[in-house]
């Protein structure tokens, strides 16, 4: 008689399907925060849904090092540059230490919680399908935002998730649904006449196709990535061609209008925070004003805003070193993703898209200051790091293996 033995509950994978879960609430109270008027039942739906991804990320890395003892390099790395965050702002300002955590620290160990599971284990199946539902979701809310938008005067920047969860999309789903998605979240963000969300998303796409094609094996392999393209192209156009033909003419408009209207009062956001910076003590311009002090002292137009640029953000709240620190990550990032590009990974495509989202949004919007638009990216850079970790331990092994045959 055979015994069935009773399958074993994975509490790792059931944790990552968890954060993704409550980062799609993030990103939906965010959604629904603006749609009902900067509702304060929404602004808590943000806070727990951060709280809870975040005790989800410190569950599974704390069973990680309790378990199994593991501590590597770049968790160190992490673990510092968060301690700097809450050292900086505890002594020089600090808003809430709950805004400090639940804004500063989400997104970056949901990095570390993907690139430790990735790096070992390959993402179970069951996550794209979580995925696929959580995106829908997301771009159905969105829907009511840009028709909104029409006939009131309404925050459309949370149709940048239609476009952060993307290379997450792009990496784990198959053709067809990359095809759809992709489609849907281009129409969200036409629609939507998002300056930055356009460039972020045009540049992203152009660059994928051209490492598609270019990553052709064969002549017949990059006639269908052209064909892919072709037809992704015509798609688009069938379904949204009646509305794009007249509200091309705004948006391209509004791109026109870029000098007349500052980007939209940017210009004079950096401008003000800048001479801010000029005029602060030589200990501020070192180690910063604290996290989140652009907002809360600057206050922009009188308003609690963001610099609209993560660099700038990062040299006002923490300092030249904040500021070095983010330009450094965001280097490596552009360095790892040339390293996918000469070896001809697969996964460079998705990267070199996430790779123009981030420096579109870092330059003109929100980015690495709040874990909102961040976090997909987050997780979504965390599993290609592990992979190419994990990928490149076992070519080496064969390499290895290979030389000792041939020395025999």
């Amino acid at each position: 008689m055979v015994i069935k033995q009773k399958a074993r509950l994975d509490v790792e994978q059931v944790l990552l399907h968890m954060i993704l879960i409550s980062m799609t609430l993030i990103a939906i109270s965010y959604i629904l925060f603006f749609q009902e008027g900067t509702s304060p039942f929404w602004e808590r739906m943000i806070l727990v849904s951060r709280l809870m991804t975040l005790l989800f990320d410190v569950v599974y890395l704390f069973f990680l090092l309790v378990a199994k003892k593991q501590v590597d390099v770049p968790s160190i790395k992490v673990y510092l540059i968060l301690l700097y965050i809450i050292v900086i702002s505890m002594l020089v300002f600090c808003p809430s230490f709950m805004q400090v955590i639940s804004n500063a620290f989400p997104w970056p160990l949901t990095y570390l919680v993907f690139y430790s599971y990735s790096r070992k284990r390959d993402i179970p199946s069951s996550f794209e399908k979580v995925l696929v539902f959580c995106y829908i979701c997301i771009c159905l809310a969105l829907v009511k935002t840009i028709i909104t938008r029409f006939s009131a005067s309404i925050n459309t920047g949370p149709v940048y998730y239609s476009i952060s969860y993307l290379p997450l999309v792009l990496l784990l789903c198959k053709d067809k649904k990359k095809i759809v998605l992709s489609s849907f979240a281009t129409i969200l963000v036409v629609l939507s006449a998002k300056r930055t969300g356009l460039l972020a998303l045009v540049s992203g796409f152009c660059i994928y196709l051209i490492l598609m094609i270019n990553q052709g094996h064969s002549s017949k392999d990059k006639f269908r990535s052209i064909l892919k393209i072709a037809l992704v192209g015509c798609l688009i156009y069938f379904i949204a061609g009646h509305f794009m033909d007249s509200y091309l003419a705004n948006v391209l408009n509004r791109f026109r209008a870029i000098s007349e209207d500052k980007g939209s009062g940017r210009l004079i956001i950096w401008y003000l925070i800048i001479s801010q910076f000029k005029q602060a003590p030589i200990g501020a311009k070192i180690f910063g004003h604290g996290f989140h002090a652009v907002p809360n002292f600057i206050r922009p137009f009188g308003k609690y805003i963001f610099a609209h640029n993560s660099y700038i953000e990062f040299l006002y709240d923490l300092g030249i070193v904040g500021a070095i620190i983010l330009l450094s990550v965001v280097i490596n990032m552009g360095v790892f993703l040339l390293r996918l590009i000469r070896d001809k990974y697969e996964i460079a495509l998705p990267a070199a898209f996430a790779f123009c989202v981030i420096l579109a949004f870092s330059f003109a919007s929100y980015c690495f200051e709040e874990s909102n638009y961040i976090m997909p990216i987050a997780m979504f850079w965390g599993i290609i790091r592990g992979y190419y970790m994990k990928n490149s331990k076992e070519r080496s092994i064969g390499n290895q293996v290979h030389g000792d045959i041939d020395n025999e």
